[in-house]
């Protein structure tokens, strides 16, 4: 039971990554689509992105890192970012042996990206700090299923 939980805590750290891109890129570059949108395109040629094709890091690879439509290449940036807090979050989880301490210190590390990467591209749309702050509120519930579970392998 204990190992399913961990998986389940690893896969959604490395959704997680994935959204990150989304979240992050929303933020810096003043796009019309609100954080919230589940509506994900190319940015070159306007193709709706299939959910299949939002995978992180695995599709990006698949794909060559190139929009499928339109051959554009995607910034490698995107695909660190992805690897970056995949690996950032579940090392931290894990080196607190996936307690709620290791979760929350997670979402605290994710966070902390996303406010140096917002502070560093100094590019932000009129509504930035609002948005961020409805982000940070939007990632509240899901981090706190995941401090639940966190919670469950220390009972089980």
């Amino acid at each position: 039971m204990k190992t399913i939980i961990i998986i389940a805590i690893c896969f959604s750290y490395y959704m997680i990554g994935g959204l990150a891109t989304t979240n992050m890129l929303r933020l810096l570059n003043g796009n019309t689509l609100g954080i919230f949108s589940a509506k994900c395109y190319c940015q070159n040629c306007g193709m709706k992105i299939v959910f299949f094709n939002q995978l992180p890091i695995v599709s990006y690879i698949a794909s060559r890192g190139k929009c499928r439509q339109c051959k554009t290449p995607i910034p490698v940036s995107a695909l660190i970012l992805e690897i970056v807090i995949f690996a950032g979050m579940s090392a931290i989880t894990s080196i607190f042996h996936f307690s709620y301490l290791g979760v929350v210190l997670s979402f605290c590390f994710y966070e902390i990206v996303k406010i140096v990467l917002i502070i560093i591209n100094g590019r932000r749309e009129n509504e930035a700090f609002k948005q961020y702050i409805f982000s940070v509120i939007a990632m509240i519930p899901f981090f706190m299923l995941l401090e639940f579970m966190a919670l469950l392998i220390n009972i089980v």
